[in-house]
């Protein structure tokens, strides 16, 4: 979760290119989605990461035997999280250039 929260850090300072960061359709179609996706991809990494952290801490995770279940699908969440708001806004901006 640590790995986690350190590239909620490093994602908004990716500049665009074809190599590192969030790479789909709709973010290598437009350097604005490409811009704001990472943004608001390093906050969720972020707060989604330091939150995992600190359950970690504070909670005995060995107590629950389907923990590996529960932490896979949380990142799993965290990284889907990013692409839906892609599709969202690259269908948001495709609307608004054809009227």
């Amino acid at each position: 979760m640590m790995f986690i929260t350190v590239m909620g850090n490093l994602y908004p300072t990716i500049k665009y290119n074809y190599f590192i960061g969030i790479k789909n359709a709709w973010t290598l179609s437009n350097e604005l989605i490409w811009n704001r996706i990472h943004r608001f991809a390093g906050k969720v990494f972020f707060w989604g990461g330091l939150t995992g952290v600190l359950y970690g801490i504070f909670f005995n995770v060995n107590l629950v035997p389907y923990m590996p279940v529960v932490m896979v699908g949380y990142v799993f969440g965290l990284v889907l999280t990013p692409h839906i708001y892609a599709y969202i806004l690259h269908r948001k901006l495709q609307f608004h250039h054809e009227e």
